[in-house]
């Protein structure tokens, strides 16, 4: 038997390690939220005992309910865990199993609840011990943590109710398009075939796929491949998950409540609803190592994906590369360009004009609709006082049907024209 490179080992090895990084670091989400609120009751103990007295008791009762809020969160996290030790090959938790030894959280409402353990400030009762497991910190890094909360916060954006209007602002558009652009065949006939990279929890392209179409949902990010997993492959005939996705949010509360608002996760459930046989799929991988073969797919959704992109130009190049001659390419988002200011990391910011002249001047598209102030926010808190709010690109561009309407030549002859003025 031929030896393994020892490449491929090294692969194996950092994709187990990247792995076990991800768990441990929801694993370590209910002892990161109990050390800020310890970090809030801590420096209101501080405060002059007449300021203090100022602020009881609702104070003391808040902090008691953030607590039970964080448990109801950390039990999602668990049951999401429980269903993510396997889902890849070579992948099964290795070292000390951060779940291990954990005890039961509460699987309540926090919002309708008292106080608990630690509430009272400056009382009898002492802020209490962080009740996790002895969770290993490895994977628990500041990166990783913003990730668990940006996750938790997805649930709420792609499979809440409340996360509807949301993702009306986004999907709703595209929707539309793509019922122009791709019509679904009569019954019978084999459906079009729909990419969606950079598809987070899968929502968009599930409801794609509901609709008829053969869709495939992309996504590169462990944190989102794990929650995806779990939430697409839940049993149908599983209850509603409580959760709190902005539990751990202190600035620009109008109300005290608003910190503790819950939501019923999946407000639909994908396995109940079901697909047509092989109509939906979610691949893991970066896209542009993923999609290699040309002429795969008749359309390309792209939704806030385009400026997660170090060279967005890359992107644009497999775009046009996997659609078939004539496949069309919906895309809406903005461009905050992800990797921009982060040190180590490269990027390439460029405008919508600049954008816009790359795609119809260099490769093989036609814009055939374009859209600007398409407002929406993305996992943005409804109830706070302070709001994102993103003016959004909508175009729709169409694959030539013509193979000699590229000029990659021209292109690469720019390129050295480029490079020689530098040098």
């Amino acid at each position: 038997m031929a030896a393994v490179p020892n490449e491929v080992v090294q692969d194996v090895e950092t994709e187990k390690q990247h792995f076990q990084d991800v768990f441990e670091s929801f694993a370590f989400y209910r002892e990161y939220a109990t050390r800020r609120l310890n970090k809030v009751e801590q420096n209101a103990s501080a405060l002059p005992v007449h300021h203090l007295a100022m602020l009881q008791p609702d104070f003391g009762e808040r902090l008691g309910m953030l607590r039970t809020a964080v448990d109801v969160n950390y039990s999602f996290v668990r049951e999401m865990l429980q269903s993510s030790r396997d889902i890849f090959v070579n992948s099964s938790v290795s070292r000390e199993d951060p779940m291990d030894g954990s005890t039961d959280v509460p699987t309540g409402c926090a919002s309708s609840g008292g106080a608990s353990q630690g509430a009272d400030l400056r009382g009898n009762q002492a802020a209490p011990a962080v009740r996790t497991a002895a969770v290993q910190e490895e994977g628990a890094t500041s990166f990783n943590m913003d990730k668990v909360i940006t996750t938790l916060r997805q649930f709420y954006r792609d499979w809440s109710k409340e996360g509807q209007p949301e993702r009306d602002a986004c999907y709703r558009p595209l929707f539309s398009e793509l019922l122009k652009c791709c019509p679904l065949p009569r019954e019978g006939y084999q459906p079009p075939r729909v990419l969606v990279p950079g598809a987070g929890l899968g929502r968009l392209a599930f409801d794609i796929a509901q609709q008829g179409y053969e869709c495939q949902g992309n996504e590169f990010s462990m944190h989102m491949l794990m929650a995806s997993n779990f939430i697409l492959n839940r049993p149908a005939d599983s209850p509603q998950l409580t959760l709190h996705p902005f539990v751990l949010q202190f600035c620009n509360n109008l109300s005290s409540s608003d910190q503790l608002q819950q939501v019923l996760i999946p407000d639909a459930c994908p396995a109940a609803i079901g697909c047509k046989a092989g109509n939906f799929s979610m691949s893991a991988g970066d896209f542009l190592d993923v999609y290699t073969e040309p002429d795969q797919w008749d359309c390309v959704v792209t939704c806030f994906f385009l400026d997660t992109a170090h060279n967005p130009l890359a992107y644009i190049e497999c775009i046009e590369k996997i659609l078939v001659p004539g496949g069309h390419w919906l895309n809406l988002g903005p461009l905050l360009w992800h990797w921009s200011d982060i040190d180590g990391e490269k990027s390439i910011e460029l405008s919508y004009e600049q954008l816009r002249r790359v795609i119809v001047g260099n490769f093989q598209f036609t814009m055939l609709k374009e859209e600007s102030n398409h407002r929406g926010g993305y996992i943005q808190n409804p109830r706070s006082m302070m709001k994102t709010v993103y003016d959004s690109v909508l175009f729709v561009a169409r694959k030539s049907t013509s193979a000699g309407a590229m000029h990659p030549g021209q292109t690469v002859a720019s390129a050295q024209k480029l490079r020689g003025r530098r040098s």
